[in-house]
């Protein structure tokens, strides 16, 4: 090989090593700052469902809604160095809310940076969401089961509708059967029925399969949608009547 070629290679090679090292350490910058920033989120995720957790605990003792959110607060800023600035966006302090009651609820805006030498994917924002429910059970003013309904004894299952109404029904009753019916989305049922909030319903298209209640409600459902699988739940006949519920005017219960 002649001097000339083995020159030009050599020179080809620093040329080539002039361009690609640059945009290599480029990459190692912006990666390392996505990962401290995705190490951030991750530290925010833990420290807000450790403290739900302790909060949901706590309820059942002590009632201290400001002191739990202005807490959790700190704990995460204190944990995720690089949140600059982190917001209460939304706050539910054993409220209903989804068909739930006890709920707690908390959502942050927070805003994080990283330096790094090149000012790139500095900043990044997100947005920090958990809900739980408080550990507090649900009183009823019933009588405790008695040995038999422990042991299981005189089982006789019926279907009840807890939104809905006070009866209780056998399984082969039609409200049981056809608690909801799917059916094209037209115009004409969007005028008689509203979108779920939950399923976000309103964003389907015309002809898409929905699903609503004839007998009741006032809204209609994609399928999938939990307050679909939540409109009866099975229970004892004798527990049924204990939380006061008659029998089904149609099936006799």
């Amino acid at each position: 090989m002649s001097l000339r070629k083995r020159i030009g290679k050599k020179g080809s090679y620093i040329v080539e090593a002039v361009l690609t090292i640059p945009v290599f350490l480029i990459a190692v910058i912006v990666m390392l700052s996505i990962i401290t920033l995705y190490a951030d989120i991750e530290e925010s995720n833990y420290v807000l469902a450790n403290e739900m957790r302790k909060e949901a605990i706590r309820t059942e003792f002590i009632t201290g809604e400001f002191f739990f959110s202005g807490t959790t607060a700190n704990r995460i800023q204190k944990a995720s160095p690089h949140i600059r600035k982190l917001t209460i966006n939304d706050y539910l302090y054993r409220e209903q809310y989804l068909q739930i009651d006890e709920v707690l609820f908390l959502e942050y805006d927070t805003q994080l940076h990283v330096d790094n030498p090149l000012g790139l994917l500095t900043d990044a924002k997100y947005k920090l969401a958990l809900m739980t429910r408080a550990y507090v059970g649900k009183w009823r003013d019933i009588d405790p089961m008695s040995d038999d309904d422990l042991a299981g004894d005189d089982s006789d299952p019926v279907y009840v509708f807890p939104k809905m109404g006070r009866r209780y029904h056998v399984k082969s009753c039609t409200y049981v059967r056809s608690a909801y019916v799917t059916v094209p989305l037209t115009n004409a049922l969007r005028s008689k029925y509203a979108p779920c909030s939950v399923c976000h319903s309103g964003n389907a298209a015309l002809g898409t399969s929905v699903c609503y209640f004839p007998e009741y409600g006032d809204a209609y459902h994609l399928k999938g949608c939990r307050v679909l699988s939540r409109d009866y739940i099975e229970m004892e006949r004798s527990t049924a009547v204990e939380r006061g519920y008659t029998p089904c005017t149609k099936c006799g219960g």
